[in-house]
């Protein structure tokens, strides 16, 4: 996890970034049916960012992660995330 700590580091302060552990190795959830805690966040990322969906976003702002299962959760600027939904 040291590599992924760095990097987060690295991230300006003023760039969005986010970062939780799942306690499932490289490859991770992905095999699980529909692509596991892994999935289940890539699909709420691209429903924020692409469509615009706050309660999506929400499980990265608030609890939805800690609750699914992340752990070391740790964020920087979300709110500086602008959606532009696409249509």
């Amino acid at each position: 996890m040291t590599k992924a700590n760095n990097d987060y580091a690295a991230v300006p302060s003023s760039t969005p970034a986010w970062k939780g552990q799942n306690g499932k190795g490289h490859m991770s959830t992905f095999f699980d049916p529909n692509g596991g805690m892994v999935g289940t966040a890539g699909a709420r990322y691209a429903q924020w960012l692409l469509r615009g969906n706050s309660t999506a976003g929400e499980y990265f702002t608030g609890d939805g992660a800690k609750t699914a299962g992340w752990t070391d959760i740790v964020s920087k600027s979300l709110a500086n995330i602008k959606v532009t939904p696409i249509q």
